[in-house]
């Protein structure tokens, strides 16, 4: 049942935690005072865990009965699963939002079998188109981030041949060349080369790359269309 709730070629990795709650009408633990527990998988020697996406929370209500118990969310919801007379689900109801609300929900399907079986059928239908609208969401997404990978790797290609280039230019700037020069000795387009070279003079003489590669147009316009604007 756990391994359900992965669609078709996704990795374990987007499990959800599995959470037992077991709210019990008999004490399970004798020795223990606490009326909620939780246990998770560890490992007997080196109380490693295994998991954490497991998770098993027990709630022993015949202890509420016995003891007092500080005032929490839990304890009020125990109360509320421990009510046998209508008096005290009214009374254990009014002291929370969520808890009228459930409780609204159980006197509608008690009303009629009819009605409980609406209900039942009104949430499996609603279940059900949430169900398909993460999976249309989830292919849409994965289809997105593909696209986006393949687009991320072609600019960042392009990125590296616009940096390389002006790194080039940069080091036969160094050693005096010109414009023409550098345009015969890289096999370059002369008007390309001359557009990035007199950029590059305003760097001079540390040539920052980065720095050159960003004025020219960097993330915002391919450097090699920025040089060709500058050229017009």
């Amino acid at each position: 049942m756990y391994s359900d709730v992965i669609l078709a070629g996704e990795g374990y990795q987007v499990l959800g935690k599995c959470i037992h709650v077991g709210i019990l009408d008999f004490i399970l633990f004798e020795e223990d005072e606490e009326y909620y527990s939780c246990f998770h998988l560890w490992e007997d020697k080196r109380r490693r865990i295994y998991s954490d996406k497991l998770e098993i929370h027990i709630v022993e209500l015949p202890k509420l009965a016995e003891r007092e118990y500080p005032e929490t969310a839990l304890l009020k919801w125990a109360r509320f699963f421990n009510a046998e007379k209508k008096e005290e689900f009214e009374m254990v109801a009014k002291t929370d939002p969520h808890i009228q609300k459930a409780y609204d929900q159980l006197l509608y399907m008690s009303g009629n079998e009819e009605k409980r079986l609406l209900y039942e059928a009104r949430q499996k239908a609603i279940n059900d188109y949430n169900t398909q609208m993460y999976s249309n969401w989830h292919d849409g997404y994965s289809e997105g981030e593909k696209r986006g990978y393949r687009e991320g790797e072609k600019q960042g290609y392009k990125e590296g041949e616009e940096k390389k280039l002006i790194g080039l230019i940069c080091k036969k700037m160094k050693k005096n060349c010109s414009a023409e020069e550098i345009a015969d000795l890289l096999e370059e387009d002369k008007e390309k080369v001359e557009a990035i070279y007199n950029t590059v003079l305003n760097f001079a003489p540390d040539y920052n790359i980065e720095r050159i590669w960003k004025k020219l147009g960097g993330a915002e316009k391919p450097a090699v269309v920025r040089a060709e604007q500058m050229i017009e």
